[in-house]
């Protein structure tokens, strides 16, 4: 099968010949690499002209698309894997750097099981001279861990994993089945969650990618505002990050209904996803009640609290508006 790699730029002059050596380097070459640049200059193109001229002959096929406009990283994306030629889809970022094995091992993760539309990995996160943190994040391979390949989407409704674009890999026939990609969040949940929906999404439990978290980076801006909603969240009383998810999942169901992957969609999942909707409406409900309602309103919710919640910590929160 041929293999396409898609790397959306922004500004990314710094780190890209890093990130185009270690896709020269692996141990399973891919057949394109295809660039949309964002960027307001042309400092970009002028790394990635050094990277040909100093690799000449090329191992694989390069090319460079200059946007007339900044797309953002959803529809440049989204133009790149439209218009590759390849089989099977990776998403590349502009300042990490690939182990060896990866192409190889998620190329035949999908290649060996007919029923997989998409794979993901795991980083090894860096700084930004690639020296290791000293304490890895261990609680989503713990999560998968304890769940089983047909709970897989349950651990999206709870909150327990979310993966990462620069991890997935996709099968190109199926990725013209997603839901059109919203602006409201970014292109790697929607691949990951449609998929884990139709249940046709592995997690390999490796970590194959050199993930640089700086302070211009996607990574690092998602720690900010984090934080940010963290923040948010205790001067509003919780309702703003409620209303964000109640938010985020119902335009998740609306769009993946409309797609060409709905009727792959499990039944068990349709079920639990309108569950999930209907237990943040009903949290909302409770937090504007007295606290007499609110009394009953947890109660009566307390065995969803379990199960897509933090249990009786996600409770109390809601009784004492925390």
């Amino acid at each position: 099968m041929k293999i396409s790699v898609v790397l959306a730029a922004y500004c990314g002059e710094k780190y890209i010949v890093e990130q185009l050596e270690s896709l020269s380097e692996q141990k399973r070459l891919p057949d394109e690499v295809l660039i949309g640049d964002d960027s307001p200059g042309m400092t970009v193109a002028e790394k990635v002209d050094d990277f040909k001229r100093s690799h000449a002959p090329l191992p694989f096929t390069l090319k460079y698309v200059k946007n007339p406009r900044n797309k953002g990283v959803n529809a440049n994306f989204h133009s790149l894997a439209s218009v590759c030629s390849g089989d099977i889809i990776f998403f590349c970022d502009q300042d990490d750097v690939w182990l060896p094995d990866k192409i190889k091992i998620l190329a035949d993760e999908l290649e060996n099981d007919p029923s997989l539309d998409a794979v993901c990995c795991f980083s090894i996160f860096v700084d930004a001279d690639l020296k290791p943190w000293g304490k890895q994040d261990v609680r989503e391979l713990s999560a998968l861990e304890r769940c089983g390949s047909d709970t897989l989407f349950y651990l999206f409704t709870k909150n327990a994993i979310c993966g990462a674009g620069h991890n997935i890999a996709v099968r190109k026939a199926a990725f013209t089945q997603l839901p059109v990609w919203d602006e409201y969040f970014l292109y790697d949940s929607w691949i990951l969650r449609s998929f884990a929906a139709s249940g046709s999404l592995r997690f390999i439990r490796e970590r194959l990618t050199l993930h640089r978290v700086h302070d211009s980076n996607l990574t690092k801006h998602a720690e900010v505002n984090f934080k940010k909603t963290a923040a948010m969240r205790m001067k509003n009383n919780g309702t703003a990050e409620l209303t964000r998810l109640l938010r985020e999942w119902t335009l998740f169901r609306e769009k993946l209904n409309g797609s060409l992957l709905a009727e792959k969609v499990l039944p068990s999942n349709k079920k639990l996803l309108d569950k999930c909707i209907t237990f943040v409406e009903k949290r909302l409900k409770c937090r504007s009640s007295s606290l007499f309602l609110r009394s009953f309103y947890c109660l009566a919710l307390l065995p969803d609290y379990f199960l897509f919640g933090n249990g009786w910590r996600s409770a109390a929160r809601d009784f004492f508006r925390l």
